[in-house]
Formats: structure tokens, sequence, C-alpha cells
């Protein structure tokens, strides 16, 4: 969460893939989980409303989906960018917190779900990538490395455009229920325009990382990917195949078929 963010990039910036995946996927989620509860159970939202505390989760919320895609699109580096990319992605949880109604938490908790199989899935296709090209993690050095495992391609791909939010894909069904709770907000103008902008900012970083990795390299930039290569690298990965195709069907699962798991959330929130 913005602005207790700066460990972040530096920590998926020297981790290993498998760590990257689950810290992005898994570790990231349980505080927000656990304050959620605390919200709503322990503390309601009607006082978080009245004692301003909401407000104070919207701001934060709002910087970090700006903010956060700031600093990706100033990154080369494929990890710390996805770093970066997960404090947006994480405003706009906060911003759904912060809007102090059931149908933001309800957003909220989509869009929990949907970066917790989108990211995972970037982190591990550009980890797959990475390793195919020379362990390279400089988008320059990555180029073209969509046609050396066409899997690791696809799903980087299906991964960004879900972060982005195009339709069909998690990511635009958890944009919108947020763009309809922002509706009902006293400061709706600025939560629509403030969404508006974020996911702009979010498909310039991730439109021309896709396209550098689907970009077909030359002859000479290939040969010298090529002689840092290893061996290994090429064989076939088997947890890492079964994972992306999980995934991948996961977000277009969460982007077709999300009615039923919007009434599950919806259902859950009430009970609390």
């Amino acid at each position: 969460m913005f602005p207790f963010h700066l460990w972040l990039p530096e920590a998926h910036g020297g981790a290993t893939t498998s760590s990257s995946s689950i810290l992005s996927g898994l570790v990231l989620k349980g505080y927000i989980v656990f304050m959620i509860v605390l919200i709503v159970r322990v503390f309601t939202l009607d006082l978080m409303v009245k004692l301003g505390i909401t407000n104070v989760v919207m701001v934060f919320g709002l910087l970090g989906m700006i903010i956060g895609s700031v600093e990706a699109i100033r990154e080369h580096h494929i990890k710390r960018m996805l770093a970066y990319s997960s404090v947006a992605q994480i405003g706009y949880i906060f911003l759904g917190i912060g809007l102090g109604s059931e149908a933001g938490i309800v957003a909220a908790c989509f869009h929990i779900i949907v970066h917790a199989c989108s990211k995972p899935l970037l982190f591990s296709c550009a980890g797959r990538l990475s390793a195919i090209s020379g362990h390279h993690k400089n988008l320059r050095n990555l180029r073209g490395s969509a046609y050396r495992d066409k899997l690791a391609g696809v799903g980087f791909t299906v991964g960004a455009l879900s972060m982005i939010g195009i339709p069909l894909f998690g990511g635009f069904v958890s944009k919108l229920y947020l763009t309809n709770a922002s509706l009902s907000s006293d400061k709706m103008a600025l939560n629509l325009m403030v969404i508006a902008l974020s996911t702009v900012l979010n498909a310039l970083y991730y439109v021309p990382a896709v396209m550098c990795v689907c970009m077909k390299p030359t002859v000479e930039e290939e040969a010298a990917i090529q002689a840092d290569v290893k061996p290994e690298s090429l064989t076939f990965d088997l947890s890492f195949t079964v994972s992306a195709v999980i995934f991948i069907l996961a977000i277009f699962i969460l982007g077709i078929f999300y009615h039923p798991i919007i009434e599950v959330i919806r259902s859950g929130v009430q009970m609390l």
C-alpha cells in the first residue's frame, strides 16, 4: 500500500520467480483481507465513515493507483515493473475499501481475486521469458522471447490485458464494479477520473512490454541471446505449464462467468 511500498520493487527484483509469484498472489493479500474483516465486522463501515478513516484509505488508494503506474512506466527491469504495477493494483483495492459501502467492498474483494490470478501469472511468465533469454531481465533483452516459449508469451499477454482492464478479462470486471460503486460516492468525479487515468497509465507500460516480448528479434539479437542461454533453460517445464494454463483459464472465467462469483462475495460480505 502506498506510501509503504518502497521495499516491494527491491524484494521482487532480487527474488526468485516462485517467491515473487507467492508474494504477489498470496502474501500481499493477507493483511488486506484481515483489514476488510476488521472494518466490516469489528468496527463497522458506518463508524469508519463517520470517523473519516475510509477517506484516508481512499486517498492512499488513489495515490497508489497513479504513483505506482508512473513508476512502472519509468522502469525497464521487468520484475520491478510488475512490482510497481502491484502498488497500483492494490490501490484499486483500497479505493474500493475507501468508498465505505458494500458495493465498494465487493468490488475490492473481486479485485483481490483477479490480482491473485493475474500477477502470479505475469511473474511466472516473466521468469520463464527471462530464463530462455539468458536470464536477462531488461525488457530490451527480452525482445522476441515469446517466440521461444509461446505459452509464456500468451500468459504474459493475458495477464497484462487483465491488469489493463480489457473486456473478457477479469480485470475489466473488477474495474467495472469499482466504477459502479464510485457512482454513489460523494467524490464520484475524482474517483472516476483517477480510475480512467490509471487505466491509461496501465496500458502505457503493459502494451509496450507485450509488444517487446512478442516482437520478432533480428538475427543479430537472437544470436546474442542464444549465446547466453543455458541448455537446461530450454527444457519443458511441467510445473510452469500447468500453473500458467490454470491461471489463464481462471482469468477468463473471472472475466466471463463473473456474476456467480460476485454473488458469493456479496453474500460473504453481508454475513460479516
